[in-house]
């Protein structure tokens, strides 16, 4: 709370109220690449009877080339603030209860594509922990050092909801490895720093656990082009439509937070104004309209080596521009395990990865069936593969169908069929 200013009679406050939101959801997807939903944000002011004004400025939500707003309305007055819609709203003589609220049509589509890869920018820094492991990851363009230090911090910090609301510096974070959305991407910006890569932070929402929550990511610059990343998710680029942005800032210290200033008479100049004359509450309600998935983006082949059990898969990009894609592999337990990776092609290139097949738990004369499945945006690839140790009788049956890109699941089994004669 910052000081109190005395106006004749009057004590003005300025209060910088982090929000507290509770989310409700009406959501059937919770990977679509596009989709259109009603967000709506309320403000709650709970105000005792020396109040006489209350001025509010809220951030509701942005409008840009990721979310497309097609309509607003509000009781309060709404400004855009270059790509923020700021909510203001002003009431002398307010009542004991006051509920603001801004409701809009958004329209979120994350781009599937992008264009040509810059170079990294020349950059000086300081020698420390943070800029030599980003060193050791960063490649001569931009866009393939996004997503490996985009993959390194998904894969290295742990998730721990202990650290919701703590303040650390990206040393600490480092150090500890772990924290919640704030710190991976306070981690990823420092990481970003280092590179001298203009970035942003994000604050919004996305969806956790089938609801949304609060949530907070990135957008690096490269070129002129924003590219989105989301180290808590693993996603960069092309990220799923259900991230919702409401404002940006340029580091931890910045963060935005709506205010709410209050005048009131209180009892004695001396005595100040009581500091629970004002309060104020914050509630997010989201509903999904419509979605869609992503076009499929990238080509996917297999090749299988029947004697050994070896499998291979290979990505291609067949557009003219660069694809950023969240490669998820999985297969049945105690066989080729699992894999994740996210990945720059550029156009025309191809990716290939390779597993072996844990044969430990494997008996002679019998043909054992090996599903798995590969995920990326705008595609499942389901698969099985047939093998035996006798190594004559295994094929490859595959079952390859473009769908909806489900909540990835390792919820796998390998089937154990006749025995051979």
């Amino acid at each position: 709370m910052r000081p109190f200013l005395f106006y004749s009679a009057l004590l003005l406050a300025i209060l910088s109220i982090p929000s507290n939101h509770a989310v409700s959801t009406n959501w059937t997807k919770e990977n679509p690449g596009y989709a259109t939903f009603n967000v709506s944000k309320f403000w709650i002011v709970q105000a005792d009877d020396s109040v006489r004004e209350i001025n509010l400025t809220g951030f509701f939500i942005a409008n840009n080339s990721f979310q497309r707003i097609t309509s607003m309305e509000s009781n309060a007055d709404l400004e855009q603030d270059g790509e923020l819609i700021i909510v203001h709203y002003n009431s002398a003589n307010p009542n004991q209860t006051t509920v603001i609220y801004a409701n809009a049509i958004v329209e979120v589509h994350y781009p599937q594509s992008f264009p040509p890869d810059p170079q990294l920018p020349s950059c000086q820094h300081t020698q420390n922990a943070i800029s030599t492991l980003t060193a050791s990851l960063s490649s001569s363009t931009v866009l393939p050092t996004l997503a490996s230090i985009d993959e390194w911090v998904y894969g290295n910090m742990a998730y721990d909801q202990s650290y919701m609301g703590k303040s650390e510096t990206p040393e600490q974070i480092l150090a500890s490895r772990r924290g919640v959305c704030t710190q991976y991407a306070a981690l990823a910006g420092a990481m970003l720093d280092s590179l001298c890569i203009p970035h942003r932070m994000v604050s919004g929402y996305a969806i956790q656990n089938g609801t949304f929550q609060p949530h907070a990511w990135l957008e690096a610059q490269a070129g002129n082009v924003s590219i989105p990343m989301d180290p808590t998710f693993g996603e960069l680029g092309a990220l799923y439509a259900n991230h919702i942005i409401s404002s940006y800032w340029f580091n931890s210290s910045e963060e935005t937070a709506d205010s709410l200033i209050f005048a009131c008479i209180p009892s004695s100049v001396s005595a100040g104004c009581d500091p629970g004359a004002v309060s104020m509450d914050t509630n997010f309600s989201i509903d999904m309209l419509s979605y869609r998935d992503f076009s499929p983006m990238a080509g996917i082949e297999q090749s299988y080596d029947q004697d050994s059990g070896a499998l291979s898969i290979n990505l291609t990009n067949p557009s003219a521009q660069n694809l950023l894609l969240t490669y998820n592999f999985a297969s049945a337990p105690d066989t080729y395990g699992q894999d994740m990776h996210i990945i720059a092609l550029a156009p025309g290139r191809s990716r290939t990865f390779t597993y072996a097949l844990d044969k430990s738990g494997f008996e002679k004369n019998y043909v054992y069936t090996i599903p798995y499945h590969v995920e990326m945006q705008g595609t499942r690839y389901n698969q099985t593969v047939t093998f035996s140790l006798n190594g004559n009788s295994a094929s490859n049956n595959p079952v390859c169908q473009p769908v909806l890109l489900l909540a990835f699941s390792a919820a796998f089994f390998f089937r154990k069929s006749s025995r051979l004669s």
